[in-house]
């Protein structure tokens, strides 16, 4: 122990004078004894009590040393390591999107100025949820000032009512020459689905070449990404 350290010469020089037959009295009554010795307190040798020192100066010596080799040396700590978890599998999900209900538009004849209106329903049948987007307009086989002249647009509307009735908010537009890629703002959560609204348009600029005119096999096309 560090405290005790500096009292250990004046120990081991105390000891030294035992050891080599001279007083280890105070001083000062080793003077006043001087003056009138005794003896048996001055002369008495200690034999036995020397070598009862003698083996203790060893053995405070050699708890010393065991004390700095033990202070000096490394030490470790112990340590186990075990696996967290046992094996086991990640597999990715698929996204899935379905028509369950098909787009069906009234066979009523256009004008210019006039809307026609009709729903589908998608379906999230996948493992992921679903952000809804329209990827464009397949135009049909044959191009005419009528097909040319449409305005489609997109919603998702709460009800069919809400659709055929108009009111459903506008998402997307496009025509058949220029339908871009665009999100319709909508998501569906796993198994859920959703009421699509297309509404195509006969604008009242149409040319009078669009008379008597029709386009078939026209399609919108919808995709779902991962939300």
């Amino acid at each position: 122990m560090a405290p005790s350290i500096p009292l250990l010469p004046s120990f081991f020089a105390l000891l030294t004078r035992a050891a080599e037959g001279k007083t280890y009295m105070n001083p000062k009554f080793s003077r006043a004894l001087s003056r009138t010795p005794d003896p048996e307190v001055v002369d008495r040798p200690e034999p036995k009590i020397f070598g009862k020192i003698g083996v203790t100066i060893a053995s405070i010596v050699g708890a010393i040393v065991l004390a700095v080799t033990a202070a000096g040396g490394s030490y470790a700590y112990l340590s186990q390591s075990a696996v967290a978890a046992p094996a086991t599998a990640v597999t990715s999900g698929t996204a899935t999107l379905a028509v369950t209900s098909a787009l069906t538009l009234p066979a009523t004849k256009m004008y210019p100025g006039s809307t026609l209106y009709g729903t589908a329903t998608v379906a999230n049948t996948g493992d992921v949820p679903l952000a809804l987007r329209v990827t464009g307009l397949t135009p049909p086989a044959t191009s005419t000032d009528f097909t040319r002249s449409l305005v489609v647009t997109v919603g998702v509307a709460t009800t069919t009512a809400q659709c055929t009735s108009g009111t459903t908010p506008v998402a997307w537009t496009g025509t058949f020459a220029s339908a871009t890629t665009a999100s319709l703002g909508s998501s569906l959560a796993l198994s859920a689905s959703g009421i699509l609204c297309v509404a195509v348009t006969l604008p009242p600029t149409a040319p009078s070449g669009s008379q008597s005119q029709s386009g078939v096999s026209v399609a919108v096309l919808i995709d779902g990404t991962q939300a």
